[in-house]
């Protein structure tokens, strides 16, 4: 990849209007919005308490971002209404490296889908299969194959977290290679765990990954990658005010850490002074910004520089 060209993808901003609206018509106004049904019985005290007082945060964050004072905005999805726990567990996924497993390449050697991981805590999968499928485009000029990040999830660690190597050494290596998306009967991704079957499964040719490896924590270096490998994996730690990211530059982290999360790095750019990478999630394009995000370049925010990892052969 030898130009990088960067795309903003700004999102509409979802707006709820309220006036001097009460928390329950605030509430009301979310789930018919999103189309969210609780059981009649749900104690629903808490997730209006959240829904009424993210409101008003965003509203806040919105008005300084028009005046220059806030490098990104937030906005409601429909996952707006879970605590903190709740959104760890179904939408993130990315575990940090074992000691064991951290290897490092020497720093001196300097299209896309977008889908959505569902309830299920794959994020490692998708972004670690995006890169092989970027790998397999790059270097053999094949865009013809979808990779299936359904046979990745079932044959690595499933909905409970893991890491790139998850999918590099004991999913492709071990079975030589990925699964097509569209296979026998299963054509979607589920977000469920049914078992491997990867050995009943035909492989996509050259999928098999040969050599990988985590890149230094050093900007420049990790854009010399980009450079030359193309799209890399990126791990950070998500923190409350992430997820409900709605455009901008994501320059500073606040309120709980939830977990880790992993999503592709494919770029990086400027705006008014402020450098940035350009990173593609596993949310959907209703999330962000069409699906993409930018975060701040430069200063290892939420762990982001030193989370990233490349892959170079195939």
């Amino acid at each position: 990849m030898k130009v990088f060209l960067v795309i903003l993808f700004l999102a509409t901003l979802a707006e709820i209007s309220t006036g001097q609206k009460s928390k329950d018509e605030i509430f009301n106004e979310y789930a018919k919005k999103f189309k969210i049904h609780f059981r009649r019985n749900s104690n629903l005290t808490e997730p209006k308490e959240r829904i009424s007082r993210k409101f008003h945060e965003f509203e806040e964050q919105e008005k300084k971002f028009q005046k220059g004072e806030e490098d990104f905005t937030r906005t409601f999805y429909e996952f707006s209404h879970l605590s903190d726990p709740e959104f760890a567990e179904y939408h993130l996924g990315a575990l940090e490296p074992e000691v064991n497993e951290t290897i490092f390449i020497d720093e001196k050697e300097e299209e896309n889908r977008l889908k959505n991981q569902g309830n299920c805590g794959s994020c490692y999968v998708f972004a670690a299969i995006n890169v092989i499928r970027s790998q397999l485009a790059l270097k053999y000029g094949t865009t013809a194959y979808d990779l299936s990040e359904q046979d990745g999830m079932e044959c690595t660690r499933g909905c409970t977290g893991g890491w790139d190597y998850s999918v590099y050494r004991d999913y492709s290596q071990k079975f030589n290679g990925v699964a097509a998306y569209n296979y026998g009967n299963i054509h979607t991704y589920t977000g469920v765990n049914s078992g491997c079957k990867a050995s009943s499964r035909p492989r996509v040719p050259n999928t098999k990954v040969i050599t990988y490896g985590n890149v230094a924590n050093n900007e420049k270096t990790i854009r010399t990658y980009l450079y030359n490998y193309g799209p890399l994996y990126a791990r950070f730690d998500v923190y409350s005010n992430f997820y409900e990211y709605s455009n901008g530059i994501y320059s500073r982290a606040s309120g709980n850490r939830l977990g880790g999360h992993a999503v592709l790095l494919v770029g990086y750019g400027e705006q008014n002074g402020v450098k940035y990478w350009i990173l593609k999630n596993s949310w959907d394009s209703w999330w962000g910004e069409k699906g993409y995000f930018r975060m701040i370049r430069g200063n290892n925010l939420c762990g982001i520089e030193a989370g990233v990892s490349a892959i170079t052969s195939i």
